[in-house]
Formats: C-alpha cells, structure tokens, sequence
C-alpha cells in the first residue's frame, strides 16, 4: 500500500508538471543541511524562518540525512532563521534575503551547548551553489535605485547581460525576438498575445507601461532554467512578482516632472543660432500604500498611477495618457489575491518624409487591461509543497475614429490623407487569456548506501 501511494503521488505530480508547461516562479526557497562539527547528520533538528516585516513563519525538520527544505516561500526579506536541536548551541541567522525563484542553501555546523553559546551569523557565502540555469534576479532594492525616465521594467531586465532593448522598444533575450519572450506578472500573463504591440506588451500599442515600477518587489529573468516550472518561451522569461503589505503601515506620494527647458536649446555648430524646443510636458503622479488587516497574518497593499506626456513634433502634436491601480491583499501567509486596472490612450498621427495625414485623419488608440491572480502555496510536510494558481487577463484595444467628412487618399511619390482616417474605426482587438496550473513538489533525498547502490555495476 505505501509503494502504491509513492507511485500514485508521483504521477499526480507528473501530470501536474504537464498541465503548468506555461508556468513560472512566483517564490523562493531555503534548503540545507545540519550537522555537528564531526560531520554527523543531526536528525531532527529543528529550522524556523521567519519573515520579519509580515511575521510569517515557515518551520522544517531536519531528516535521516540533516537535510532540510522549505518551499513556497515569500522573495525578498529580510528573513531571521533559527537552527536548533537539543543539547546544541542554537545558530541564528539574521539579514537573509531570498531571490526569486533561487533557493537559498544553509549548511549549519553547531556545537554542544556547554562548548558555545548561541551564534548569530549575518550573512551566508554569496555563491548559490543550487543556482538554477542562466539568468539574474533584481531584487527591490535594484529595483527602486534603477534610473529611468520612462519608468518601464525593462529598464531593471536590460541590467541582463543577455538582453538589450531594440528601436521599437522591445526587450530582445538571446537575440531573440521579443514576441519570444514569456512575461508574467504574480504568475499572470503580461504579453501582448496579439502580437501587435512593438513593446510586447498589453497596452503598449498606447505607450503605457504593463505595471507601474513602484509596484515591483523583485524581477527574475531566466534564460535556460533548470526548472521545469519555467517553460513556454524560445527567448527569455521576465518574472516580476508585487509588492505585499506588512505590519507596519506604510504609504508614499510620488509625481516626476518633464518639460522642454530640461532639454536644452536645438544642436548645431558654435555660433549658429540655436533654438529652444517647443512645449512639451510630461507629468506622473502615484501613491502605494500598504497595512496589516491581521497582524501576522493578513494584509493589504495598493498602488495607484498616472500619466501624461504631450510633445510636438514637425507635423502634429500627439498626446497619451495613462492610470493604472495593482490591488493586492495578502490572507494568512498561503493565500495571494491581486487585482490591476490600467487604462492607456494614445493621439496617432502619421507623418514622415513622404507622408503627410491632416488633423482630422487622425485616430485615438485606447486600451484596457484588467488582471485578476489568485496564488494557494501549501506545505503539506516537509518534502511535500504545492503552489495552486488561476489567472484571468482581460485586454481590450481599440480605435476611436470621429467622422471629419468623406476620405481623401492620395498616393503617389509622397502620401496624403485627408478626411475620415478609412480603416481604423474597423480595428478592434479584445482577448481574454484565462490559466489554471498546479505544482506540486515532492523533495526525495537519497542516503549515501543508495547514491553508492547507483555506482556499483550491475551484474
């Protein structure tokens, strides 16, 4: 009967890795191993890891070889752990930050109690041996310092040795094209699906950003993982996770401000007449906020965001706009809700050496994107965890054409156009991408009689 639940439980899990072929990560891990200072497994030692800022706590015990693992738990820190075991000194480790998608390895070495008194370490070797395939983790930290004038995440991902941004505002991975990449949001798709988008994201048509920055915790980017959770792309993957509440309530006030004087005068040769720019104005407000709804136990975090940039050029001016909100509530430390609005409009104009389209042949691009995740991580023992998730995206695009009398289209060497712009009041797009994936982990660790059973030859 136990060979039969063994057998039974690995094919859930196989079937489970099947149905999350589009998954990603959405948290880390801890694993290692505890021993006393003649290498000897202590079995049964006790590991608790605490997340200072919500109060979660994860616990394991150490098994027949020292070794233990902590699934499912929340990226970022800074964590307190305590390696305890009776008759030993306990160890404390303080300041532990946790990557995206990256376990973390402790490997304790504790002395009897009446050799030492408690120790307290600060901080681990930076090398992860259990590092999982090329690829970089930003964490919040990066994230906040990061300068950019648009704001946009690929601002952080581009930090990536393997990514670059291309002309049409891309990310390219591995030199692939950017319609290639995976990019998740709380495991939630952000891609435009279409593919119409040059940025490769939902509403970029418009110029918007898929997530305002402020929103971030961290952003994982993988290449070639390890990782079978992390699949579904040919270029790169882009994982970003939201911030969370915690016990402390927080709240920020934020606005960024552009004009035309911050430029400058026009380019040219010293002493010909130089010029300055034409009006233009670009303005971004937002606020977050975060709280506890249950100490320990329940929070809330919200953000919310808006834009505007207005800029001439030689023939027209075009306008955009942009608000957006991420509600994320936080319940006991296994259930993750989150909820994003974000709303983008955009004046399109065509113009160009050999083009020209009059005022009233232009159009406005609008899009509205809605983003519900619902993320169930459960630990059911120590080598047993599960992370359950549905996503829904609702991505409306559309164009908005006001009537401006019948349409004058002349091509020859050069374009115009003049009237009624005659094709895009027929443009409208609306895709809705729903996901439902389970992972379901079972850590099996050999002991060293089995690892030597697979060396030996057999006869």
């Amino acid at each position: 009967m136990k060979q039969a639940f063994k057998l039974f439980l690995a094919t859930l899990a196989t079937l489970f890795v099947f149905v999350s072929a589009f998954a990603q990560v959405t948290t880390s891990s801890l694993e290692g191993r505890v021993a006393d200072k003649d290498n000897e497994s202590l079995i049964g030692a006790s590991v608790v890891a605490v997340h200072v800022p919500t109060g979660t706590k994860y616990v394991a015990i150490a098994n027949d070889e020292g070794r233990f693992v902590i699934n499912g738990m929340r990226a970022g820190g800074p964590y307190k752990i305590e390696v305890s075991y009776i008759g030993m000194s306990t160890l404390e480790y303080d300041n532990i930050i946790l990557k995206l998608g990256d376990p973390y390895e402790i490997n304790a070495v504790m002395q009897t109690a009446n050799e030492l008194a408690a120790v307290t370490v600060v901080s681990e070797k930076s090398f992860n041996a259990s590092k999982t395939g090329a690829g970089a983790s930003f964490n919040r930290s990066t994230v906040e310092n990061m300068p950019t004038i648009d704001r946009s995440i690929y601002d952080v991902v581009k930090l990536t040795p393997q990514a670059n941004v291309n002309k049409s505002g891309g990310i390219s991975i591995a030199g692939a094209n950017n319609r290639y990449n995976s990019f998740q949001i709380d495991g939630a798709v952000a891609n435009d699906t279409f593919g119409l988008a040059a940025s490769g994201t939902n509403g970029g048509q418009t110029g918007t950003n898929p997530i305002s920055m402020d929103a971030i915790e961290e952003v994982q980017v993988v290449i070639a993982p390890f990782d079978v959770r992390q699949s579904g792309f040919t270029g790169g993957a882009i994982n970003a996770i939201t911030k969370s509440g915690t016990n402390q309530v927080k709240g920020t006030f934020y606005t960024h401000f552009f004009n035309q004087d911050m430029i400058g005068t026009t380019a040219g040769p010293k002493g010909t007449n130089r010029t300055k720019y034409s009006e233009e104005l670009s303005t971004t407000y937002g606020i977050t906020f975060g709280a506890p709804i249950v100490k320990d136990k329940a929070f809330i975090f919200v953000s919310g965001e808006y834009y505007k940039k207005e800029y001439p050029n030689v023939y027209n001016p075009i306008a955009g706009s942009y608000t957006g909100m991420t509600l994320k509530k936080e319940v006991f430390d296994e259930l993750m809700v989150r909820y994003q609005f974000a709303k983008a409009d955009k004046d399109q104009y065509g113009s160009g050496a050999k083009t020209y389209y009059f005022n009233n042949s232009s159009y406005k691009q609008a899009n509205k994107t809605n983003t519900i995740v619902a993320e169930l991580n459960s630990r059911f023992s120590d080598k047993i965890s599960n992370t359950f998730r549905a996503t829904a995206v609702f991505v409306r695009d559309r164009r908005t054409t006001p009537y401006q009398g019948a349409n004058i289209y002349i091509q020859d060497n050069y374009t115009i156009n003049m009237g009624t712009e005659y094709s895009s009041g027929a443009n409208s797009m609306s895709s809705d991408n729903y996901t439902i994936e389970d992972n379901l982990s079972i850590m099996r660790v050999e002991t060293k009689q089995e690892l030597l059973s697979y060396l030996r030859p057999s006869r």
